[in-house]
């Protein structure tokens, strides 16, 4: 015995759904937010960085280090990732040498 309602509903439910279907293109596109991951250092206080700091002091000036390497404990890196709504960008990174507890050298590729 056919259940003509059954069949009306699934009809129903298939028109719906095809419906639906061809308006998707008419949706906007979901927001693409950008993601920054690392240290977002301002330009001033890199300048202020400066051969024969402390430790403490580049750690105040810059913050604390994304890479704290213990086979390279004089050696302190800080990257800045970001990524542009789904693309990525070069990183920008400052390495900072340490000699004697002071800073040695600066790498600055921010």
């Amino acid at each position: 015995m056919i259940n003509f309602n059954k069949i009306l509903y699934l009809i129903v439910f298939i028109v719906i759904i095809l419906s639906n279907a061809g308006c998707l293109k008419m949706l906007p596109e979901a927001h693409k937010i950008d993601i920054h991951q690392g240290n977002l250092i301002d330009r001033k206080r890199i300048e202020q960085l400066e051969i024969g700091m402390s430790r403490e002091q580049v750690k105040y000036l810059l913050g604390t280090p994304v890479s704290n390497n213990i086979f390279h404990a004089d050696r302190w890196d800080y990257l800045h990732y970001i990524s542009k709504a789904g693309s990525y960008a070069k990183p920008k990174r400052i390495t900072v040498f340490f000699t004697n507890d002071r800073v040695a050298l600066i790498d600055d590729q921010y």
